[in-house]
Formats: structure tokens, C-alpha cells, sequence
């Protein structure tokens, strides 16, 4: 990607005090020197000679390491973030901690890159996203969001599946949950309306898409939005799905039992969250 866009890199260590003595099966960096010498290592084997590759060693030692990678993405000023999970527990982990805490700063998106636990880092193949899911809601402040997912297929030649989820009556909450409880019937005539639309909706996004020269196809599904969008990803056999995120003002919802940390927890691909704004 950085080769693509000509960008900067930044490789990043932050050293935690008292770490363990392996992370993922390997050495612990806990010293600065042994940090410096590392990222000058993945900096050579991982980049051509004529790349710009920055190596920066965070030296304060901080337990917070999610805070630390936070920081210094205020004082390092990055366009993406980009990190790597480790197996299923990766996802747990990261969303447990790390990666929720730089996704809540809200300030630029953050790629999650899956990677095999069994394939070793010289035998990975590069990352080129060949399928992009994109969940659609019909909401204008996401359009920000599949701003960046058009840009990364455009990029790859990626082609992009828009799908958008209408409840089942008895999935609804809150008031609409009344509404559907005394008045059954319209409450679901009303779902099978807001699926036509939706999908019209789709339809028109997916021209639109199509005109800038890419590859795009739609669907609505009807179920739980999070079971909904995996299901999609699985059918579509998409090696990326983008979703937007409403930074640290939504960080309570966005990480409690919502529909990105329930999809992150169950897709087996990569996941770019982008921030949007109101």
C-alpha cells in the first residue's frame, strides 16, 4: 500500500515495562536498543531500498500500551494505522484492548490485518484485498466511510459487494419493539418496505460505483445485522470488510455488543475501521 501511495512509514515499538519474556511465540523487545535494532530489520527485509521507512522507538517505558500506540498517533500525525491479528484470540485481544483504544481516538482509520498463525512472516503472501464488503445503512455520514472503501478498490482493482441488513420484527428494540408488539402486521409490512427501498437505494449506489469504473454488486439481507454482514463476507469470500466507526463520542456503544466488535469477533478477514464525523 505504501508503495502504491508513495506514503511514509512509520514502524512503531512501544517498551512495556515487566513484559513477558515471548509475545506470539517470539522474543519480547523490552529494551530500546533491541527495539531500534528489530524495526531497522523488518524495515530491511519488508521495504525496498528506495522506500521511506521511518524506524521510531517509543523509550518510556508505559504499561498502557494501547495508550502509548495512541499517543503517538497524535505526535506522529499518520493517515492509517495498521496492525495485525493473531488467530481468533488475536481478535479478542486486540478489541479488548489495544485496537479499541486507537479506533476510539476517531481520528484516522485503522486497518486490521488478519494473518495465518500457522504461516510464517516470509512465506505471507503481500496484502491485496481482491473483494471488499461494505455494510451499507443508508445513512449520509457513512458515506465518508465507503469514500475510503472505493478508494482502497480502486487501488487493488478490488470489487465491491454493498449489502444492507433490515431487521426481522422481533429484532427490533426500544420503542420500535412496542410498536411491533401491538401492531404486528403493519410493524412488518413496514420491514418489507424498508428492504424494497433499501435495495433500490443499493441499486443506485451500485451504478454510481460502476460509473467511476469499478466493480460492484448489492444485496439486502433481513436477520441480525452482525450475523447478517459475516454470513455476506463468507458468501462472497471477501478478504476485507470496511465499516465506520463515530470515534471516541461513540465509544461506549461502538464496543458494547455493537454490530462492528460482533462482526471483528466472528469474520475471519481483515477490517478497516474508518472514522466518520456528524
Amino acid at each position: 500500500m505504501a508503495a502504491k501511495r508513495s506514503a511514509t512509514v512509520t514502524l512503531l515499538h512501544i517498551i512495556e515495562p515487566d513484559a513477558p519474556e515471548s509475545v506470539h511465540g517470539e522474543r519480547h523487545l523490552t529494551t530500546e536498543q533491541d527495539a531500534a535494532a528489530y524495526l531497522e530489520d523488518v524495515a530491511r527485509r519488508a521495504f525496498p531500498s528506495n522506500a521511506h521507512v521511518v524506524c521510531h522507538v517509543h523509550s518510556a517505558a508505559t504499561a498502557a500500551v494501547a495508550r502509548g500506540i495512541a499517543d503517538q498517533g497524535f505526535e506522529l500525525e499518520p493517515d492509517t494505522v495498521v496492525m495485525t491479528m493473531h488467530g481468533r484470540s488475536g481478535w479478542r485481544f486486540l478489541f479488548g484492548s489495544i485496537a479499541q483504544q486507537v479506533a476510539a481516538l476517531g481520528t484516522v482509520p485503522v486497518l486490521l490485518v488478519r494473518s495465518d498463525p500457522k504461516e510464517r512472516p516470509a512465506e505471507a503472501a503481500p496484502w491485496a484485498p481482491r473483494r471488499i464488503v461494505f455494510p451499507h445503512d443508508n445513512d449520509p455520514i457513512h458515506e465518508q466511510s465507503l469514500e475510503a472503501c472505493l478508494e482502497l478498490a480502486e487501488l487493488y482493482g478490488a470489487a465491491v459487494h454493498l449489502v444492507e441488513v433490515v431487521p426481522r420484527a422481533h429484532q427490533l428494540g426500544g420503542a420500535q419493539a412496542l410498536t411491533g408488539t401491538l401492531l404486528p402486521a403493519a410493524t412488518r409490512a413496514l420491514l418489507d418496505m424498508k428492504d424494497a427501498e433499501a435495495h433500490d437505494e443499493l441499486l443506485r449506489h451500485g451504478k454510481e460505483i460502476e460509473s467511476k469504473g469499478l466493480r460492484c454488486t448489492v444485496e439486502t439481507r433481513r436477520g441480525d445485522p452482525a450475523s447478517a454482514i459475516v454470513q455476506a463476507r463468507r458468501e462472497q469470500d471477501a478478504d476485507l470488510i470496511v465499516m465506520g466507526t463515530h470515534g471516541r463520542a461513540g465509544t461506549d456503544a461502538f464496543w458494547t455488543g455493537s454490530v462492528a466488535s460482533r462482526v471483528a469477533a466472528r469474520a475471519r478477514c481483515s477490517l478497516l475501521l474508518v472514522p466518520v464525523r456528524g
